[in-house]
């Protein structure tokens, strides 16, 4: 499982910044929707 808080939502890359416990993590949107992964922020 995944945790983290979201730090800001850039459109116009179309990714989200997250802000974790190893430090900020970019994530591609539609990688994710690609890959079906269900995060809990």
């Amino acid at each position: 499982k995944f945790v983290g808080a979201i730090g800001s939502v850039s459109e116009t890359n179309n990714s989200v910044e997250l802000v974790t416990e190893l430090g900020p993590v970019m994530l591609d949107i539609e990688l994710i929707e690609k890959a079906n992964l269900v995060a809990d922020f």
